[in-house]
């Protein structure tokens, strides 16, 4: 999006990059190597999704143009898993572990360039989100990124290291969801010592949540105090949604609080909006169609909050559809004693509740695609 909006490539990703992949993909597996792709649940439900913005699309009240939208996404995020299980698979865990180092380090240095010497497209930006534009964008991708290269480092020390620059990276975005992110990876990875199997019990439990709440209210003391001192000295975090978002913290604003600012409960805000939404999903559980969410033609904003998305769209059945996949997750992660895929699946789950566009961010769909070849892999070899 950067080299396209900045006029070094004239094409979209859409139109370029992905159709690119696609093609390359297509001419480097054989048949039968899609097998692996087919019978992961991932794919199953990536599918029924498809299938269902087909079917939702011939009675709703959506412009052509969302409507055309939606069922596009559907298709490249299928294709997009699909081909990137089957680069997992055919693939050295060398080349996949630098695949994903320059994935976090690019973005992570964009994200860094862009809050103190800031990132143009002939118009100054004010959102420091680095390449991906948006910080929550950023910051979940990030975190997402970086979930497999804690899986492929062995050593415990480097682990650390790579958690704590990404946790770097993400604070200086100021996304609450993002912090709040890396500390449940922090805290279900030390609960169960950083190993790849369940390796919890009860008395690592409890000490991890203790130390976890210490850790929590001193760093939490330490911004606190250091963060006018930061905005005096840094320009960039004094503007934008950085500065708007240290002035919560530090509850400077009229009517924020910590953890919620005014535009939260506005009638745009995160928590009006998923009022409304419900309240539409109550009136209606069979769903609305393929696309209505986001389409500004009918409504003032999306859900950013991707059950109601479904819930909206699809009706009761896309909810069914998405339970299910987390259901099933889970119970795989439990099954074949895969532990980063249980802390991929929570952290899944909290994603849901802040993006309504959680099948549509490509590095989630690759880590998805990442994280099911090893489960399937590991479950073939088992078997």
């Amino acid at each position: 999006l950067y080299l396209n909006k900045s006029g070094v490539v004239p094409l979209k990703p859409s139109a370029f990059f992905i159709p690119l992949f696609f093609l390359f993909s297509l001419l480097s597996y054989k048949p039968t190597d899609y097998f692996i792709v087919f019978k992961t649940h991932t794919f199953k439900m990536l599918l029924l999704f498809f299938i269902l913005s087909i079917i939702y699309s011939l009675n709703t009240d959506t412009t052509r143009e969302f409507l055309l939208i939606d069922i596009v996404n559907r298709l490249i995020t299928l294709f997009l898993y699909v081909f990137s299980v089957l680069f997992f698979e055919n693939n050295k865990s060398k080349t996949t572990k630098i695949m994903f180092i320059i994935s976090v380090v690019v973005l992570g240095l964009s994200i860094w360039y862009d809050t103190f010497f800031n990132l143009e497209y002939g118009i100054k930006i004010l959102r420091k989100g680095g390449f991906a534009e948006n910080p929550n964008v950023g910051a979940s991708a990030l975190k997402f990124l970086g979930l497999p290269l804690l899986l492929l480092v062995n050593n415990n020390k480097l682990k650390l290291i790579i958690f704590f620059g990404i946790l770097a990276t993400v604070f200086i975005t100021f996304s609450r969801s993002g912090l709040i992110s890396l500390f449940l990876i922090m805290i279900l990875m030390l609960i169960n010592e950083w190993q790849p199997t369940f390796n919890f019990n009860a008395k690592t439990l409890l000490t991890t949540i203790s130390k976890t709440i210490a850790i929590l209210f001193l760093s939490y003391v330490v911004i606190f105090n250091i963060a006018k001192f930061i905005q005096s000295e840094i320009p960039s975090f004094a503007e934008g949604d950085a500065g708007d978002r240290i002035d919560m913290l530090l509850g400077e604003k009229e009517n924020n609080s910590t953890f919620m600012n005014a535009d939260d409960v506005s009638q745009g805000g995160r928590s009006s909006v998923a009022k409304n939404y419900l309240k539409k999903f109550m009136i209606n559980p069979f769903g609305y169609g393929t696309g209505y969410t986001s389409d500004v033609t009918i409504n003032f904003t999306d859900t950013h909050n991707y059950y109601l998305t479904v819930g909206i769209n699809y009706g009761f059945i896309g909810l069914l559809t998405l339970f299910w996949f987390i259901i099933k997750s889970f119970r795989l992660s439990i099954i074949n004693n895969n532990y980063y895929y249980f802390v991929f699946i929570c952290l899944f789950c909290f994603e849901c509740f802040i993006s309504n566009g959680v099948l549509s961010e490509k590095a989630l769909v690759i880590v998805i695609a990442f994280m099911d070849q090893k489960l399937y892999t590991i479950n073939h070899q088992n078997n």
